[in-house]
């Protein structure tokens, strides 16, 4: 079995090659961060971009390895990996793998402290490891640090969906909500066809008055996605505004936020 693993490990050695890079230079205190991954091959190969491997050291000699199965979101080119094409795939990083050491005092953050942090991905199949991806961590101020005692406390409590969504109301722009509002706005968006969502008062409406109500939910959830500011999660919030274009019956608005979603995409990608 060893001299197996050792000569598929030297047959796929060099035939892949991974870079990755933060889609926010510098984030706050525990801030989700996305990291984009892209996977080039010198020649036909399968990959399972959730078996990556991640490492995160920073400072005072931190160190967190995720290995395992890890949250991958949709990739932008379908596996496998053609050596004349490249695989993109994003992956947010919320925090440690705290469910290890669950228990101990540790901080479950990912981003514990300010400081430098780099990051490194492993595709240990193929033996291929990343380049060291930099981001700068530093110390929330004035609403963000309420926002960031309200979701971590002084523990540094691991994100939770159920309390980041409650805090909406009071900081809807928050760099720490950002994934929150993105929900919130999915949700009403798919609500938008449904009779268990909408309510009895708006299924006693005639034809032509609930499209008016879709329509203006639409362009509500528009006008919030244009006026955000979303870091990392730009382009999850063009392809919500192409599906709220759509809705609204304005299909040369979403064909416009496609063009620009794909200029997005394209400026990432290349490296």
């Amino acid at each position: 079995m060893l001299l197996t693993t050792t000569l598929l490990f030297a047959a796929t050695a060099g035939l892949l090659e991974l870079h990755a890079k933060p889609l926010q230079d510098e984030i706050l205190v525990g801030e989700p961060l996305k990291l984009q991954v892209t996977w080039r091959a010198t020649k036909r190969v399968e990959v399972w971009p959730e078996r990556l491997r991640l490492v995160v050291t920073g400072p005072g000699g931190y160190r967190e390895v995720i290995e395992g199965e890890v949250r991958i979101e949709p990739v932008r080119l379908p596996t496998p990996v053609e050596p004349d094409s490249s695989l993109v795939t994003t992956m947010p990083i919320l925090h440690r793998n705290y469910l290890r050491d669950k228990g101990s005092r540790r901080s479950a953050l990912m981003f514990p402290a300010a400081g430098e942090y780099r990051i490194q991905v492993a595709y240990e199949e193929t033996q291929a490891v990343s380049n060291p991806a930099v981001v700068h961590v530093v110390a929330p101020e004035g609403e963000e640090a309420e926002v960031f005692q309200a979701l971590h406390g002084n523990a540094g409590a691991p994100y939770d969906e159920r309390r980041a969504a409650a805090l909406l109301s009071r900081h809807l722009r928050s760099r720490y909500l950002r994934m929150a509002l993105l929900a919130q706005i999915t949700n009403r968006l798919s609500g938008i066809n449904s009779q268990e969502e909408v309510g009895q008062p708006l299924l006693n409406l005639s034809r032509e008055e609930r499209r008016a109500w879709e329509v203006r939910e639409a362009q509500r959830a528009l006008q919030e996605l244009d006026s955000g500011e979303w870091g990392g999660w730009e382009e999850d919030a063009l392809s919500l505004a192409i599906d709220a274009a759509r809705v609204s019956g304005d299909s040369a608005k979403a064909q416009a936020i496609k063009r620009r979603r794909a200029r997005t995409s394209g400026a990432e990608s290349k490296e």
